[in-house]
């Protein structure tokens, strides 16, 4: 049965075993080597929605008899974490004892990238007396955590928003994004957020000050027209507005400016490319 590390152990009766304990479900998978090389087998698999956030970690190691501070909790913690991050993005996996192994990969939910990105420019997580909370997107949203930034930013912290986008595209229609999960905050404490992602100009700027990129040199891809288009045209670039995402053909005519083409999905791109480059 497959732990709380993803450790999986074939279990004979996998299906019995998964209608009888909470939290499981069976999967089929076919073992590339070993004795079972070939075989599809079933699996027993642990499952759950459950997600702890690191300050909560912190704060749970703190609050059983740690003879540590909070603090030095969590700069061990981030330590130990940036050190098995530059292991693993050198090529190696990490195996640390039974909790698992741990090896190059890829996730992402909004909300990790962006204590990443803060951290990592040297920014340090305060709940008690911030100088700013930060909205990005997460599935950690909730009223606890609304009313916790609420009354931080009534206590004098100032208010940043990742980006403006009031919805994006999920698989069975639109999930509401940062714009939307910032506005009950400003109409609760009457301030104003800011947002730093597109279309602040600011944002596209920094880019390509980082890509060492010229405005003319680049084209902005995006599918919504009051973010993606917006910032591109603002900073001077070419714009391309797929119709993958939220927008329509009909959503055009809302706005007074025009991308510089519009595609059904990034996927022309390449193609456009392919039929130039034949032609010439």
């Amino acid at each position: 049965m497959t732990g709380a590390w993803g450790v999986d152990v074939y279990v004979l009766q996998a299906s019995r075993i998964a209608e009888e304990v909470e939290g499981c479900e069976v999967v089929m998978r076919t073992p590339q080597s070993g004795e079972n090389a070939g075989k599809k087998l079933w699996y027993a698999t642990a499952v759950s929605d459950r997600e702890m956030s690191f300050e909560d970690f912190v704060t749970h190691i703190f609050e059983h008899n740690s003879p540590y501070s909070r603090g030095t909790i969590h700069g061990v913690l981030m330590d130990t974490l940036d050190c098995l991050k530059e292991l693993i993005l050198d090529g190696k996996s990490v195996r640390l004892s039974d909790l698992g192994l741990f090896s190059i990969g890829m996730t992402s939910r909004g909300e990790a990238g962006l204590l990443n990105a803060l951290y990592d420019a040297g920014i340090t997580m305060n709940d008690v007396n911030p100088d700013y909370v930060v909205v990005g997107e997460g599935r950690s949203y909730s009223l606890d955590t609304l009313t916790k930034a609420t009354n931080l930013v009534m206590a004098g912290a100032k208010l940043i928003g990742a980006n403006s986008d009031v919805s994006g595209p999920i698989e069975d229609g639109i999930a509401p994004a940062c714009r939307a999960l910032v506005a009950p905050i400003e109409m609760a404490t009457g301030k104003q957020a800011y947002f730093c992602g597109k279309p602040n100009p600011l944002m596209m700027r920094t880019g390509l000050r980082m890509l060492q990129c010229h405005s003319a040199e680049a084209v902005m891809v995006g599918d919504r027209m009051d973010t993606d288009v917006i910032s591109g045209l603002e900073s001077g670039m070419s714009t391309v507005l797929v119709l993958s995402g939220v927008s329509t053909r009909e959503t055009l005519n809302t706005y007074a400016y025009r991308p510089s083409i519009v595609l059904d999905g990034v996927g022309d791109i390449p193609k456009m490319a392919k039929a130039q480059k034949t032609s010439s």
